[in-house]
């Protein structure tokens, strides 16, 4: 990472970084920070699977005046597979914020708690087309929460696959909202796969009679 910030040439040019499945330790997260405030071309980077250290990465993208630089080019970003502990949240949270751009995001198996989910979409939303929040463990409630949220937004894809691994008491409402939130945010793709609803499913399946946005 520190070579690829000295070459100018991939500075100006890289399109596209999957450094999936690699540890990163805490001076390799600060260098991908520092990338990311030098890059001019990078639209797609994933980093799904490296165990990476948030508040490291937004060190590295805090200047001499501990102001945080914005990335002004990524549009796609995968940061599935690395579960994330309550105190590092808020971190993430604040990466999140200086990534503007990002309209295809991957949340996938993140263990992000649905307040923080919220509050990401709160400041990132209006730029979302494609969100996978799959294998969170939300909860009925948590998901009623997000819903509300996605409501508002102009999500186009939505994953929220292995996502029901405990039934609530307000299942049936968290079913009607996310028919709700299909509809109102005219959703076109969405997938819950793997989540054993069982019948539960049909309290959505009624919600979406009507609905005219639903492709897949």
């Amino acid at each position: 990472l520190e070579a690829l910030g000295r070459t100018i040439s991939l500075v100006n040019s890289l399109g596209e970084l999957n450094l999936s499945q690699n540890i990163f330790r805490t001076e390799c997260c600060n260098r991908l920070g520092t990338f990311l405030t030098l890059t001019r071309a990078l639209r797609n980077l994933s980093i799904a699977g490296t165990s990476v250290v948030w508040q490291n990465v937004v060190d590295g993208m805090t200047d001499s005046k501990k102001q945080k630089v914005p990335n002004a080019t990524v549009t796609i970003l995968d940061i599935s597979n690395n579960p994330t502990k309550s105190k590092q949240q808020a971190d993430l949270q604040t990466f999140l914020e200086i990534m503007p751009k990002v309209e295809t995001l991957n949340l996938a198996n993140t263990q992000i708690a649905s307040s923080t989910l919220v509050l990401i979409l709160q400041k990132n939303g209006l730029v979302l087309s494609d969100l996978d929040i799959s294998e969170n463990d939300y909860g009925d409630d948590g998901v009623i929460t997000i819903m509300k949220v996605i409501e508002e937004l102009s999500i186009k894809k939505l994953a929220l696959n292995k996502s029901f691994s405990r039934r609530g008491k307000t299942r049936q409402s968290a079913m009607e909202s996310i028919a709700s939130a299909i509809t109102k945010a005219g959703i076109t793709h969405f997938s819950i796969n793997n989540s054993k609803l069982k019948a539960d499913l049909l309290d959505m399946m009624f919600g979406l009679i009507y609905n005219t946005t639903l492709q897949y």
